[in-house]
């Protein structure tokens, strides 16, 4: 929109600066020109938040992710803070929480304290995926201190887990004293601010991606290396899977991870035991150079 301003000023400013010096049928066909421009620039398609958000309901997070980008190029305030959030859900949506974290961010300090809890909770879930287990402790916790009712408690329950996965006993023990359901654990991922997200979460939540009760799996599996180059992380996955396949063992996954440096790191790993003896039996009936016991 900011565009066709500009152009339309640009484009009358040509048209009016050479009113003076052109000849009279020059001086029309400018003109005409001019109105052409503005009536492209008002038919030309606008992307919208409602828009971005129905193609992230209908599943196409590419779109959505296009759409939420524009939005959040063109726009400031609150609706800025709604464009980063479905840009860092779409992320979610299709397995890059690595670049997910960054807009969350930003849509987790936005004035509106029900799309501020909302982000924060996504956030959380990013960085869970990344093992990242301390920050999205105090990231669920925060949040939870935002949301009012069965929301909250959740929160809390994932921010216990998260905080016991990273070994942090006295915070894991604080949440789950705040927690009334430490059974369940379940993320919402509305849209909207205000009451609109505020029904969303309360009434039927939803975990944007399999990565909430991440802090509960097994402790243990094997890693096959860990890759600065994604497309090589994948490659090496796709090549261990028969031999993974042989042994019994699920298949192979690429993991997103962030090295000492900042940089992004993709982790091959396969299979999941709950003691580090068990995983040590399967990677020696792997037999795969290189690859190693880590803890999840």
């Amino acid at each position: 929109m900011a565009y066709c301003v500009r152009l339309k000023l640009r484009v009358l400013a040509i048209a009016l600066g050479a009113a003076d010096t052109i000849p009279r049928m020059r001086r029309a066909l400018t003109i005409f020109i001019t109105l052409l421009a503005c009536i492209a620039c008002e038919t030309a398609p606008k992307a919208t938040l409602g828009g971005a958000q129905a193609a992230y309901r209908a599943g196409n997070y590419a779109e959505s992710l296009r759409l939420a980008r524009m939005v959040a190029a063109a726009t400031a305030g609150v609706e800025h803070d709604d464009a980063s959030y479905l840009i860092g859900v779409s992320l979610l949506a299709e397995s890059d929480p690595l670049a997910a974290a960054a807009p969350l961010r930003e849509a987790s300090r936005s004035a509106d304290p029900i799309l501020r809890a909302q982000a924060l909770v996504s956030l959380g879930s990013a960085l869970i995926a990344l093992g990242e287990y301390a920050d999205a402790g105090r990231v669920y916790a925060e949040a939870a201190d935002l949301f009012d009712g069965a929301p909250s408690e959740r929160a809390h329950v994932t921010a216990a887990r998260c905080f016991a996965r990273a070994g942090l006993v006295v915070e894991s023990k604080r949440e789950s004293g705040d927690a009334a359901e430490p059974d369940r654990v379940a993320i919402g991922n509305g849209f909207g601010s205000g009451s609109e997200l505020g029904a969303a979460v309360s009434e039927q939540p939803v975990v944007p991606v399999a990565v909430a009760a991440a802090p509960e799996r097994e402790g243990f599996t094997i890693q096959s290396g860990a890759f600065r180059d994604r497309a090589k992380a994948d490659a090496i996955a796709r090549g261990l899977s028969p031999s993974a396949k042989r042994c019994g063992l699920t298949e192979p996954i690429v993991l997103p991870r962030v090295a000492k440096d900042g940089r992004a790191l993709y982790a091959v790993q396969v299979g999941s035991f709950v003691t580090r003896a068990q995983a040590s039996t399967a990677l020696a009936q792997l037999k795969v150079p290189g690859a190693t016991v880590v803890e999840r």
